[in-house]
């Protein structure tokens, strides 16, 4: 796969390609530019990565753990990778499982269920 990764603020949607694709929100900690933590944050599948990357950063947005996740100190990075949409849906869950992104709402519906 070829990630391509943009700051997550308003100003770079343009950059956002309007296309589906895979996506994933990380917060990165840094001393002095160098990476020191990089926490996954969100990741979802689209049909318009420009669309969703606007709706993620707009004030009405329900997440509000991703909403606010650029007032948290660090960088806020949005790495998405262009697929067809079904190969998107795909992967997701098993980015989701992998990962473990703390505001995914499905994380938790994918965890099995203790018996």
């Amino acid at each position: 796969m070829k990630w391509h990764r943009v700051s997550y603020r308003a100003s770079e949607d343009l950059i956002v390609p309007g296309v589906s694709g895979l996506y994933a929100v990380y917060l990165v900690q840094d001393l002095f530019g160098l990476p020191v933590s990089i926490e996954p944050i969100y990741v979802g599948a689209t049909s318009n990565l420009r669309r969703r990357f606007r709706e993620h950063l707009a004030d009405d947005e329900p997440n509000e753990l991703l909403r606010d996740v650029t007032d948290e100190p660090g960088d806020a990075l949005f790495w998405y990778e262009v697929l067809p949409l079904h190969r998107a849906r795909q992967l997701e869950p098993e980015l989701i499982r992998g990962l473990q992104p703390r505001t995914n709402r499905r994380y938790k519906a994918a965890q099995p269920r203790a018996s």
